[in-house]
């Protein structure tokens, strides 16, 4: 995007193994490797995006903003994270006719316009010319006259005439000249494969070797040099297939990745990097694929808020030989706000900096891994090479010789120092200190000058994968303007601050004074936009040379105060309970304070909060001793007033005449060492989590009391052949237990019953890492309290969530088979897993219906 960013990124590319092939037209595979045009191993690492077609094409023109022009911003920002790739599955459905002939609309139009864009950043691309599908999601499907809507998926690939009218279809496809590059599909440079379809849905294990092998003479025949791809995974573990298909002239073969499953409908609130600790290919022993190349079309850590998952995964691709792989998928920056797009997926580089400095990172990853590297054991590899992985701290750091990148606060020294040409991140670390909470750039132009690009701060106001819709705002920008500190060996203690392009407090973008203004590098006040920092003032041509393009979703931007706080449900007296919130405001924020009181208590006691830019956090005095029901909010003062949270009301709430517009935040203080709950079944439906190839049965059920609910898990029978899992619960998000005095919380306590006169339930606790440790115990039909002793608990298999492929595993032994539960993993605890211990059964009591109800589960101090 700016200055040097082509030259790192073929610095990158020419670091891989080079093919000598200098005759080659386009990229090729020899020995199951591709090799890219020059001869270098093809290493690509980037994202999907959807702009040009289905609900982001709909959307858009609904909320009346310019295609081209959305294009252009988000194209802009996947080449400031370094990103080098681009897959998209066309909707075919949308550019075609009954026939199977290319229609050339809107839609192939705007495809033209973003090749162009990518080109222009040197982002190659993989292209799938057929998706099959509707253009619905997340809508209901809207009319369309292509010719894959009269037939189902697996009619593509047996009915022979919806393979003559996807051949008719894919020739007039790559024979489509691009009328912004002049360019055919066909021969593009920019363009390194196809991947023939998505996603499909065969029946006919024998079939496909000619039917790939049609549609390659189809490619071949209208001009297609260059490799040629098929999925192999979205079919499962079936060897015959996925040997069939590798005996066709196919070069490769694709496979996604989706290691939490999908559309879970909240957050994910665990730890699963265990889930990504290996890429599981049943497929790799099969001798007809040695030779095809291997990608990855899309991946993402669905319903996963933190930062940490890309760049494990990019390390378990590099492991498994995989040369591409893209995520999927990246928000357009005028529909972020809403994540509507795809909820289960939420990834854009102003409304998620830390998870788009993840995916940064994860591209250094598998750029600089080489192909069949072996990383330690599992949870020994969150730091390998030149790079870490810290889930607690919600922290990926890359540390190059030439590239710092970290995705939150940090006090990891680069390695190099004096020879870094680009930092990027969010937060602070020892080179750069940043009150602001979005994501900054820092781009060597030569020795002493540097770009400094920065991006709006970004505030949570809900959960981002609740079901999506444009009328729900999930997140907001906020254009600030917040101190920054820069401390790099080439820029003296005073330098030259020079605004080239900013953004108001209204997201509006124009040219900045380009005046060079001298401050002391560790008072630098900036907001939004592009700047020069340099020791000597700088030239009208280092001015020019920058690339001033800087890009916001204007309508978008906040136009008063944001706030974020999540409550916490309990506390206990002994607690470093301490409250804390995200903030940001285009006013001058003076103060914080939180006000709090016991519930019908009528004055508030009112605390300063400790600013620092976007977090505001206030500690609860030692002298509130008396248990009870608190109630606080928040008050945030600016130079045009003060607004309290939540509610947003106008301002404080020891005024007479104070009006909530919301009710107050409510807590529960409670006596030290009083029970935590860890689950209540009738508040936390979001904690659960499905198990995959479950066979479990959830319901709710009454208590013995008739007045609260309890959670029934069941399945009709018991199985020798696999986990008998019934749930794995994630932590409530309102009483996590970060901070909480544990010392004395030795036992976990569950109310439960069974519904036959005996059953044995196997119990386990995830720690920091989630791997599990825990017992069986025997349940009878009574409700009863069931007391389990943490010194107890022992390592056992852990049950991973639901995930895709098919063939990835359900659950997985334990690491560190000789291990105990420590006391210290209580606060850093992440779950509990459920299941019926079969070995406990004789075979007689196999095959009935077996079924537990737990009301809740607590740590107990005795």
């Amino acid at each position: 995007m700016k200055l040097n960013k082509l030259s790192i990124l073929a610095a990158l590319i020419g670091s891989a193994a080079i093919y000598n092939n200098a005759n080659a037209a386009d990229a090729f595979v020899k020995d199951g490797v591709v090799y890219e045009q020059a001869g270098q191993e093809l290493a690509r690492f980037g994202v999907n995006y959807n702009t040009p077609f289905a609900f982001g094409y709909r959307a858009i023109k609904t909320k009346g903003l310019d295609h081209k022009k959305a294009i252009d911003m988000d194209v802009d920002h996947i080449a400031r994270l370094g990103l080098d790739a681009y897959r998209v599955h066309i909707w075919d459905r949308e550019i075609s006719d009954q026939n199977g002939n290319l229609v050339d609309n809107v839609h192939l139009e705007l495809f033209d316009y973003l090749m162009m864009r990518l080109a222009e950043k040197g982002i190659k691309s993989i292209i799938t010319p057929v998706a099959w599908w509707g253009n619905g999601y997340p809508e209901p499907d809207q009319p369309t006259n292509g010719f894959a809507s009269q037939y189902d998926k697996s009619g593509m690939n047996s009915n022979a005439e919806a393979v003559a009218k996807t051949q008719k279809y894919l020739s007039q496809f790559y024979n489509h000249t691009n009328r912004y590059t002049g360019k055919k599909i066909a021969t593009d440079e920019n363009i390194i494969a196809f991947e023939l379809f998505n996603e499909p849905k065969h029946l006919d294990a024998v079939a496909i070797t000619a039917y790939v092998n049609a549609l390659i003479k189809t490619s071949r025949d209208a001009g297609v040099k260059k490799p040629l791809f098929y999925n192999t995974a979205e079919q499962g573990d079936w060897q015959e297939f996925a040997q069939n298909l590798c005996k066709s002239n196919i070069d490769g073969v694709a496979y996604q990745w989706y290691p939490t499953g999908l559309v879970k409908g909240t957050r994910v609130n665990t730890n699963v990097l265990f889930n990504v600790d290996e890429y599981h290919d049943p497929f790799a022993g099969i001798e007809e694929c040695q030779s095809k190349a291997k990608m990855i079309y899309e991946f993402d850590a669905a319903d996963v808020t933190r930062n940490v998952m890309y760049p494990a995964m990019a390390r378990s691709f590099r492991e498994r030989g995989f040369q591409w792989a893209t995520q999927f998928a990246y928000d357009p920056g005028v529909l972020a706000d809403s994540n509507a797009e795809y909820n289960t997926h939420y990834m854009n580089l102003m409304y998620t900096p830390k998870k788009a400095m993840g995916l940064m990172a994860a591209g250094y990853i598998f750029r600089s891994l080489p192909r069949g590297y072996q990383a330690k054991d599992y949870p020994l590899n969150n730091n390998f090479e030149d790079f870490s992985i810290n889930y607690q701290s919600n922290l990926t750091v890359a540390n190059l010789t030439e590239q710092f990148i970290y995705s939150n606060n940090t006090d990891t020294k680069p390695k190099a120092a004096k020879k870094l040409k680009l930092v990027a991140g969010v937060g602070d670390s020892p080179v750069v200190k940043y009150s602001g909470n979005g994501a900054y750039f820092l781009e060597k132009i030569e020795d002493g000058t540097w770009l400094l690009e920065v991006y709006p701060d970004v505030v949570k106001l809900d959960d981002p994968h609740r079901p999506g819709s444009l009328k729900r705002k999930v997140t907001q920008l906020v254009v600030a303007k917040h101190k920054m500190q820069i401390d790099l060996p080439n820029l003296k203690s005073t330098v030259y601050l020079t605004p080239i392009t900013q953004a108001d407090a209204a997201g509006k973008v124009h040219r900045a004074s380009q005046t060079s203004t001298k401050v002391k590098a560790d008072e630098l006040m900036v907001q939004p936009g592009i700047y020069l920092v340099s020791n000597k003032k700088v030239s009208n041509k280092q001015i020019a040379s920058v690339d001033a393009n800087y890009y916001l979703p204007q309508d978008v931007v906040a136009s008063t105060t944001e706030l974020w706080h999540q409550p916490t449900r309990q506390f206990n007296v002994g607690d470093n309970i301490q409250f804390s919130a995200e903030l940001s405001s285009p006013e001058k924020v003076l103060s914080a304070d939180l006000y709090i009181r016991y519930k019908e208590y009528r004055n508030f006691e009112h605390f300063p909060m400790e600013l620092y830019g976007a977090t505001a956090t206030a500690k609860l005095p030692s002298s509130w001793t008396k248990p009870g029901l608190v109630e606080y909010a928040i008050a945030v003062t600016t130079d045009k007033g003060t607004l309290t949270f939540p509610g947003k009301s106008v301002g404080h709430p020891n005024e007479w005449d104070f009006v909530a517009q919301q009710d107050f935040w409510q807590s529960k203080l409670l006596p030290q060492h009083s029970m935590i709950e860890l689950f209540d079944a009738n508040t936390d439906f979001a904690a659960k989590i499905y198990p995959k190839e479950g066979r479990a049965k959830w319901d709710q059920a009454l208590s013995d009391t008739g007045q609260t609910i309890a959670l029934q898990l069941g399945m009709d029978n018991l199985s020798k052949n696999d986990g008998n899992w019934l749930v794995r619960l994630a932590l409530p998000e309102d009483n996590m237990l970060a901070g909480k005095k544990l010392n004395k919380h030795q036992h976990v306590l569950v109310k439960i019953r069974a519904h036959n006169k005996q059953e044995h339930v196997r119990f386990g606790l995830l720690n920091k890492d989630s791997l599990a440790y825990g017992t069986t115990m025997t349940v009878g039909e009574q409700w009863q309290y069931k007391l389990i002793p943490l010194a107890s608990l022992q390592p056992v298999t852990t049950m991973l969530t639901k995930s895709y492929p098919m063939f990835m595993p359900a659950d997985r032994e334990h690491v560190l088979p000789n291990s105990k539960w420590q006391q210290d993993d209580i606060n850093a605890m992440q779950g509990i897993q459920i299941a019926f211990d079969v070995d406990k059964y004789s075979s007689a009591e196999l095959n009935k219906w077996h079924g537990i109800e737990i009301e809740f589960i607590a740590l107990y101090a005795k």
